[in-house]
């Protein structure tokens, strides 16, 4: 889903694909599409009449809301709201030890780090005493 196929989704759909399906790192075609911010793909899983299981968590034990977080995307996060995540809850931690929230802290901190670095190097680039 990694280009937001929702027609492919459909069609998978339409043929029988087991949609709660887990690859060989524990990852179901709707944690991929979270992960992937794949909205409209999401959005035809979740309204494809199927019941999406969102409790499971791939071999690092990071959930959708763990996935979420690393990438901070808020209209997948809306996504996420609109089914309710049963069985998913803000303290469950990684392998590593790290809550969603937790991940979404570091994100954060990350993106200013990295907006500070761009900064000063738009800095040290103009000549001196020009502005």
């Amino acid at each position: 889903m990694k280009f937001d196929a929702a027609e492919s989704v459909q069609l998978l759909l339409d043929h029988g694909a087991r949609v709660n399906e887990l690859d060989h790192f524990g990852i179901s075609a709707f944690m991929q599409g979270v992960h992937d911010n794949s909205h409209a793909a999401l959005r035809v899983l979740l309204y494809s009449g199927f019941q999406i299981i969102c409790s499971g968590s791939d071999h690092s034990r990071k959930t959708v809301l763990h996935w979420a977080a690393e990438t901070g995307d808020k209209e997948t996060l809306h996504i996420l709201a609109e089914i309710g995540m049963q069985g998913v809850h803000a303290e469950d931690i990684t392998k590593s030890g790290l809550t969603a929230i937790d991940i979404a802290e570091k994100r954060r901190e990350l993106e200013r780090m990295t907006s500070l670095k761009h900064f000063k190097h738009r800095l040290l680039v103009r000549a001196p005493g020009r502005y």
